[in-house]
């Protein structure tokens, strides 16, 4: 009788140990319906949570923890903020299965490859955190998803509330200038602003290069010798402000963002994505980048380490085994990246015929020509600073295509060309995209919030207690 009242206590103090197991199991972080999600997952949207936290307290607040952001404790809205935004992944690949997507073998090996490249550069502090490359993975997946639906929803060809290829291509004429331009400097060799008489003469360079650009000469051959000229006066051997310096993206829109301010490069088949950085955070812009590169708006975090996804998943799972058994399959050198397009010729300067029955030096100097022409080239945004705020306000609202016009401000005269924004006819193609997503990004986050609202969360109170966010502010 004491032997069968001893097994059955030890019995009743195993289940009640695996009770307790069950409850403090921290292995994953939130459930939506019957998708279990990581701890790494939740501990990503914590970090960006802190971070963003961090980003938005008062100049005077030297202790995150001890401010204020948007009128409610700091801790209180970093809570908020990491309950938002698991709640957004779950809407997204809810309404991701509910329409019946899938995601090509495309999407799959770019997320497989770009995930690859942030992991070699910052696995170690992600792992640090407690976040596995295969919940990092899992939000990357989720980025692209949320593409796929947007698309879904508005696409031009059979989208559910589709945006008509005229609708698009009247926003970017709007928004976007395609020009070419030749900033005459009003200073002198050292640097001094000029008098009314070096003004004049500046002015009287201007309305020649304006007279020979209207009769027909070559805009870029009147660059090209300003840019001599300036040289030669200053003996730099640098090119000036009309330079390809300023022409670092081509004129297309790159890149978006969401209503969070994460970035999240727009990609199509046949792009060459080892020239692509990996944002911080996949997601979506709303402002296209017409003349910047994806690569040098992506802001990295130095952050200090803390638990490893070992410590995250000690319990009952081992997000970081699973990583591992994953690996081969993501490895960079077993994922071939889309070969890159050419990037068209300008036609400007382009003589074809010449080209083809003049000697090969010739055919090189053509060819030179018409990366000069392209290089020219800037696509400028309605409301921004390029190449000046009055200049530019000055093309949006007073010049049309074809137009040759002398702007004045400030330290220059510049000498402008605004030309046809589809004369490269692959813009369209290429920008229309991001011009979509700058028309519907709004919209379709207010959509996706509502789908976010709706849906049943549940928070594993184990894990929000363990990992806790004053861990991203230990040194």
């Amino acid at each position: 009788m004491f032997k069968a009242k001893k097994i059955l206590a030890g019995a009743a103090a195993l289940a009640v140990a695996l009770t307790c197991t069950g409850c403090s199991d921290t292995s994953w972080g939130a459930k939506a319906g019957d998708t279990e999600y990581r701890a790494g997952i939740y501990i990503y949207h914590a970090m960006n949570a802190y971070f963003d936290a961090e980003s938005k307290k008062a100049e005077t607040d030297t202790d995150v923890f001890a401010s204020t952001i948007e009128e409610m404790p700091a801790k209180d809205w970093m809570t908020k903020e990491t309950e938002k935004n698991l709640r957004l992944q779950a809407a997204v690949d809810q309404k991701f299965d509910e329409m019946g997507l899938e995601l090509d073998e495309y999407s799959t090996a770019y997320a497989d490859y770009m995930v690859e490249q942030m992991w070699s550069q910052y696995g170690d502090m992600f792992e640090g955190y407690g976040i596995g490359k295969e919940s990092y993975r899992d939000v990357y997946l989720n980025s692209i998803k949320r593409d796929e639906i947007f698309m879904k929803y508005y696409n031009s060809e059979d989208g559910i509330t589709p945006v008509s290829e005229d609708d698009i291509k009247a926003h970017l004429l709007d928004n976007y200038a395609r020009v070419k331009y030749i900033a005459l400097n009003l200073k002198d060799a050292e640097g001094n602003l000029l008098k009314s008489e070096g003004k004049a003469e500046v002015m009287k360079m201007a309305e020649d290069y304006l007279a020979r650009a209207e009769s027909g000469e070559s805009f870029d051959t009147l660059i090209a010798e300003y840019d001599a000229y300036w040289s030669e006066l200053t003996g730099a051997d640098e090119e000036t402000d009309n330079s390809s310096d300023n022409n670092e993206g081509g004129g297309q829109i790159i890149a978006i963002e969401d209503a969070e301010g994460n970035t999240v490069t727009l990609f199509d088949e046949g792009e060459d994505v080892s020239e692509v950085t990996v944002p911080e955070s996949p997601a979506n812009d709303d402002s296209p980048e017409e003349e910047t590169s994806v690569n040098e708006d992506s802001e990295e975090t130095t952050v200090p380490e803390t638990e490893s996804d070992e410590d995250e998943t000690d319990e009952s799972t081992d997000e970081k085994s699973d990583d591992d058994t994953d690996e081969s399959e993501t490895e960079p050198a077993e994922t071939e990246a889309p070969e890159s397009e050419t990037e068209p010729a300008s036609s400007d300067n382009t003589d074809t015929t010449a080209a083809e029955t003049e000697p090969a030096e010739d055919a090189d100097t053509a060819a030179e020509e018409d990366a000069a022409a392209v290089n020219n080239e800037k696509v400028i945004k309605k409301g921004d600073y390029s190449p000046s705020k009055n200049v530019n306000e000055d093309i949006f609202n007073t010049m049309k295509a074809g137009e040759y016009k002398i702007i004045e401000d400030g330290e220059y005269y510049y000498l402008v060309y605004r030309m046809e924004l589809f004369s490269d006819e692959t813009y369209y193609d290429n920008n229309k995209n991001a011009a979509l997503y700058e028309m519907k990004e709004e919209e379709f986050s207010a959509m996706l919030d509502g789908w976010a609202e709706a849906l049943s969360l549940t928070i594993n109170d184990a894990a929000v207690k363990r990992y806790k966010f004053e861990k991203f502010a230990e040194e």
